[in-house]
């Protein structure tokens, strides 16, 4: 963001002031070296034009005649044109013309001008259409993509239609064609989902097709009861292999955190058919989305799939992760018993947070001594979500049964969100209370600042800090190309500086940028969750937490309250020893990645 100006010897200055020359002058300055020139030369014969009187016909036809010359490159050309363009020198059928030229840039350039600066009449969309199915210039079929949304929207089909049918395979890897293209379809589908549907089979990138199939069963949720996808059902028994993974995909994404969908008709069938297939993702993609629709047969498939221990772990824990979404009956029983299944542990555990159970405390607090790290967050944070489990939770730690130190800042404060007066008072006295008033944290900050010396933060071990940092901050943030992205990377931040590194340790609700403020979100079943709202739709809200993503239904969730504390809380170094907080401090000052403890 910084702006230097380097001079070398004696600056010469020039004086100029373009507005005392002719317009056969600015007309000539179109071809000079020097950009600056070319662009107010051009304002100035934009503003004549503007003033009542002025002649533009001996402009145009200079102008006219300079484009026609077989000298100038393309650069210069498109300086001509547009200045053409500024002083009403082009017309629908000198742009038409312009869109054959064999230099793509002027090709796009001439889209752009026909489609903002007049209505496309039907010749012109003739051409784009024309243009959109043979034209294999990637820059070329970027405009034509943009104009799909400029058009109106009949001719906009047509010009789709093509667009998409005259790509190629290696379109999917261009990194903004697909959302461009998409960008333009996206209006047609809410026009006509039936039509929009049939798009699939004209789409060569992947990213599209599955876009196309989202949207449109993502119009039919909202329509709950009335809801109709027998042209959706369609579009799926027609299509290729390839094809048809992508209808199944993004049908998934827009049923993610749906309990249920009305069954279209025929699907039994189809999906019979489908469970036969070759291709092992479409047997897994459908009978995943069959449980959406209340299929019986994929729901004991499913249920089987996450029993056998033959089947890969990922497609078990996917498995799951669906029996959990759709709220399968007697779900709580069968997620306990997997607490013994360490291939889909982490998952049971996450799941228990969603269906409540009387019996889920007990069961987690059984097998807590045998989980790893990871396991032991994903368990403390199921607890701390519903007041009966958390009493559990308090209760277990008073027993020592929990370290203290296993209970993060961040489930202290999800705690205290529960807002129950019992749950508060037994958290403050086992594990501390969140400092929360200005006068707390700089009282705080002063004794971290008299404590860490420079001869007392020599003396540390960075390496020991860095393992601190894995286990209390790096499932959020980066440091060295290693962590998550829930919170900001920090590797180019100011983190040499002492009292920056502190004020963001002590209270990092201080300066909250708005993509890591946290959001308390409460369920219809009492559940209760903190973290960041990273969608929002009518259909579904989907939250960050510090442990993972989760994507509730919208008629589940009873309230979405804002807040402006960061989602890093507060009391992150109340749990450490002093010279834990002294070695955390040195790694995160260091300016180099170091090695973690031998073990």
């Amino acid at each position: 963001g910084r702006i230097y100006k380097i001079s070398y010897g004696e600056p010469m200055k020039d004086r100029v002031d373009l507005a005392k020359k002719t317009d056969a002058e600015l007309v000539e300055l179109q071809l000079h070296r020097n950009d600056w020139y070319v662009r107010h030369a051009r304002r100035l014969l934009q503003e004549r034009h503007a003033t009542p009187g002025w002649n533009k016909v001996p402009v145009n036809a200079a102008l006219r005649k300079m484009l026609d010359s077989k000298e100038l490159s393309t650069p210069q050309r498109l300086r001509v044109i547009w200045a053409l363009q500024v002083t009403g020198g082009l017309d629908s059928a000198a742009l038409q013309a312009l869109l054959d030229d064999k230099h793509e840039h002027v090709r796009a350039w001439a889209i752009q001008l026909l489609c903002e600066s007049c209505q496309p009449n039907a010749t012109t969309i003739a051409k784009l259409v024309k243009l959109a199915f043979f034209d294999q210039s990637p820059l070329v079929r970027l405009y034509l993509a943009s104009a799909v949304q400029r058009v109106p929207i009949q001719d906009a089909w047509p010009l789709a239609e093509k667009l998409l049918l005259g790509g190629k395979a290696k379109e999917a890897d261009d990194s903004n064609l697909p959302l461009m293209a998409w960008y333009g379809i996206e209006r047609l589908i809410a026009a006509d989902p039936a039509r929009g549907m049939l798009l699939v089979n004209s789409a060569t990138v992947p990213l599209i097709r599955r876009f196309v199939s989202r949207r449109v069963v993502d119009d039919e949720i909202l329509r709950k009861d009335k809801a109709d996808l027998d042209f959706w059902l369609l579009v799926l028994r027609i299509a290729d292999e390839t094809t048809r993974l992508d209808v199944l995909l993004g049908a998934r994404d827009a049923l993610q955190g749906q309990k249920s969908m009305k069954m279209p008709a025929g699907w039994v069938s189809t999906y019979t058919r489908l469970a036969k297939s070759k291709n092992a993702s479409i047997r897994e993609n459908a009978a995943l989305l069959a449980l959406k629709f209340g299929d019986k047969q994929a729901l004991t498939d499913l249920r089987a799939a996450v029993v056998a221990k033959t089947n890969p772990a990922d497609f078990r824990q996917r498995a799951l992760l669906a029996l959990i979404d759709n709220r399968a009956a007697d779900l709580a029983p069968f997620l306990q018993e997997l607490l013994h299944d360490a291939d889909v542990r982490r998952t049971a555990l996450r799941g228990l947070a969603v269906i409540p159970h009387a019996d889920t405390a007990k069961q987690v607090l059984a097998i807590y001594p045998k989980l790893n790290a990871e396991e032991k967050a994903d368990a403390i944070a199921t607890l701390a979500s519903r007041k009966s489990d958390a009493l559990s939770l308090l209760d277990a730690i008073e027993r020592k049964q929990i370290p203290r130190t296993d209970v993060s800042a961040f489930v202290a404060r999800q705690l205290y969100a529960l807002g129950d007066a019992k749950i508060t008072g037994r958290l403050k006295e086992l594990w501390g209370e969140i400092r929360d008033t200005p006068a707390d944290k700089q009282k705080q900050l002063a004794a971290f600042k008299t404590t860490l010396t420079p001869n007392y933060l020599r003396a540390a071990d960075a390496s020991k800090g860095r393992a601190l940092f894995v286990k209390n901050c790096q499932t959020c943030h980066k440091l060295f190309g290693e962590g998550g992205t829930i919170g900001p990377d920090i590797t180019g931040s100011n983190r040499s500086d002492l009292n920056y590194l502190l004020s963001n340790l002590v209270d990092p609700s201080a300066e909250v940028g708005k993509d890591y403020r946290m959001s308390v979100i409460s369920t219809k079943n009492d559940r209760i969750l903190t973290g960041i709202v990273v969608e929002k739709t009518p259909a579904r809200v989907v939250i960050q937490t510090v442990t993972e993503k989760v994507t509730l239904a919208a008629e589940d969730v009873e309230s979405v309250r804002d807040s402006t504390s960061s989602i890093m809380p507060d009391g992150q170094l109340d749990p450490l020893k002093k010279e834990e907080i002294r070695d955390l401090v040195a790694y995160l000052m260091s300016k180099t990645q170091v090695a973690l403890p031998k073990k």
